[in-house]
Protein backbone atom coordinates (compact mmCIF):
# COMPACT_ATOMS: atom_id res chain seq x y z
CA UNK A 1 0.00 0.00 0.00
CA UNK A 2 1.14 3.46 -1.04
CA UNK A 3 2.56 5.93 1.71
CA UNK A 4 1.82 9.78 1.52
CA UNK A 5 5.96 9.63 1.42
CA UNK A 6 6.13 7.53 -1.80
CA UNK A 7 3.16 9.46 -3.23
CA UNK A 8 4.88 12.96 -2.61
CA UNK A 9 7.91 11.79 -4.17
CA UNK A 10 5.61 10.32 -6.99
CA UNK A 11 3.88 13.16 -7.55
CA UNK A 12 7.28 15.75 -7.33
CA UNK A 13 8.59 13.51 -10.16
CA UNK A 14 6.17 13.57 -12.13
CA UNK A 15 5.71 17.24 -12.23
CA UNK A 16 9.26 17.96 -12.53
CA UNK A 17 9.25 16.14 -15.44
CA UNK A 18 6.93 18.28 -17.55
CA UNK A 19 7.14 21.69 -15.22
CA UNK A 20 9.29 23.27 -17.98
CA UNK A 21 7.38 22.21 -21.00
CA UNK A 22 4.54 23.88 -19.13
CA UNK A 23 5.87 27.06 -17.46
CA UNK A 24 8.91 28.16 -19.82
CA UNK A 25 11.20 30.42 -17.86
CA UNK A 26 12.58 31.14 -14.19
CA UNK A 27 9.02 31.58 -13.01
CA UNK A 28 6.93 29.40 -11.48
CA UNK A 29 9.37 27.27 -10.24
CA UNK A 30 8.71 24.14 -8.17
CA UNK A 31 9.72 24.38 -4.59
CA UNK A 32 7.64 21.58 -2.92
CA UNK A 33 4.72 19.23 -2.51
CA UNK A 34 2.97 18.65 0.88
CA UNK A 35 0.42 16.27 1.53
CA UNK A 36 -1.50 17.12 4.05
CA UNK A 37 -3.78 13.91 5.38
CA UNK A 38 -5.17 14.98 9.06
CA UNK A 39 -3.65 18.18 10.72
CA UNK A 40 -1.01 16.11 12.66
CA UNK A 41 0.29 13.94 9.77
CA UNK A 42 1.80 16.03 6.47
CA UNK A 43 4.68 14.90 4.51
CA UNK A 44 6.45 17.17 2.21
CA UNK A 45 8.77 16.70 -0.53
CA UNK A 46 11.62 19.07 -1.35
CA UNK A 47 11.53 19.48 -5.33
CA UNK A 48 15.57 19.95 -5.65
CA UNK A 49 16.32 16.91 -3.42
CA UNK A 50 13.98 14.82 -5.94
CA UNK A 51 15.82 13.62 -9.13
Amino acid sequence: MPTSENLGIEICRRLKRHWGAVFAGDWPRLEKVRIEETPRNIFEVNADEIE
